[in-house]
């Protein structure tokens, strides 16, 4: 046995303990039992609904970091993963349950899980992720309309009356530089349409982040969109150029609306019933939202390039947005590792 022979080769330096031995060995067993009926057969496989289940409700710090990791621990779309284990949540809820296959049931203990009034932390998760997207079209569309004619004709007109007084000035400042405290308070308008030109590309800048949010988005949306698109009665047309199309709007009479709008007409329907919540759920994407917008817009105003106007600017908005992310929904305070947060009625 592997680990055996590495606990009797380093045995000062670590201990393995005995009842390990025995889990490894009943793994083995039954992944080789398994796969001498089918040679696919995996016992990590096998038990992923039931670890989703574990991981989505158990509220302990450290079923929380193993969840982060499982979402975040490899260079994987995180909301695709997500939506996998709500899968392996229904899986096995529905095979466990009193009436052994009841799916719908399963599937509002999920919504229970994600749509609970309380939070928590997979409902934060999703808010996080809902942000970070919605943060990214913002800055994507920020940038496609700074590259436009119109930006850019905009943009050399705020900085023509800088470079027109640079060009004028500086022969005589060069010639007679006491001159320059004179001059350059008169022409402190000038440089600040100059700073005003930069400000707005300084203080939204697309990153990488920024494109592999989106990405991952579009990728997801191809997933999903024929399903989606077959439930609402339409045809599905999961392309890419669909994705990109879905990113910039969202049409009254696409599927999607289609879809939610049917689930509010029946009042018998899951979106129904958990209508009340949305507003609290609203609440807190709007605060998460507003949170990650002032924190990047104080770091984008704080770099190294950043002008004096920018960072002033970038302090000033990020004091508001923040203020505005508080008046809609406070900021939980830190709580000690197994703490939990106390159950309100909202």
């Amino acid at each position: 046995n592997v680990m055996e022979e590495m606990q009797r080769r380093n045995r000062e330096m670590f201990r393995v303990p005995p009842y390990i031995l025995y889990v490894a060995r009943a793994f083995s067993t039954l992944e080789g039992i398994g796969l001498s009926a089918n040679t696919d057969y995996s016992l990590v496989h096998e038990a992923f609904p039931y670890l989703s289940q574990r991981l989505l409700t158990d509220s302990s710090p450290r079923a929380k970091a193993a969840l982060r990791s499982m979402l975040y621990g490899r260079r994987t779309n995180s909301v695709k993963k997500l939506l996998e284990m709500g899968e392996g949540f229904t899986s096995y809820t529905s095979s466990t349950s009193d009436s052994n296959g009841d799916v719908d049931g399963a599937t509002d203990q999920l919504l229970d899980v994600v749509l609970s009034a309380d939070g928590g932390y997979v409902q934060e998760l999703l808010l996080e992720e809902a942000a970070k997207l919605a943060d990214a079209l913002v800055r994507e569309q920020i940038s496609q309309a700074a590259r436009s004619p119109v930006a850019e004709g905009l943009s050399n007109m705020l900085r023509a009356p800088k470079q027109l007084a640079d060009a004028v000035t500086r022969p005589a400042l060069s010639v007679a530089p006491p001159v320059a405290g004179i001059v350059n308070p008169l022409l402190a308008p000038t440089r600040w349409l100059d700073e005003l030109a930069d400000m707005l590309p300084t203080l939204a800048p697309a990153t990488a982040d920024d494109r592999a949010a989106l990405e991952s988005f579009d990728a997801l949306w191809l997933q999903l969109a024929p399903q989606v698109e077959e439930r609402a009665g339409r045809p599905a047309q999961p392309t890419a150029s669909a994705a990109l199309t879905r990113r910039t709007q969202l049409p009254v009479s696409s599927p999607v609306a289609d879809l939610i709008i049917e689930q509010l007409s029946d009042a018998n329907s899951r979106l129904r019933r958990k209508l009340p919540v949305l507003g609290t759920i609203s609440r807190r994407f709007a605060s998460a939202l507003l949170r990650r917008v002032a924190s990047r817009i104080e770091a984008d105003g704080q770099q190294s390039a950043a002008r004096p106007l920018t960072q002033a600017v970038s302090q000033a908005v990020s004091r508001v947005e923040l203020s505005a992310a508080d008046m809609i929904e406070p900021e939980a305070p830190a709580l000690p590792d197994g703490a939990q947060v106390p159950t309100t009625v909202r």
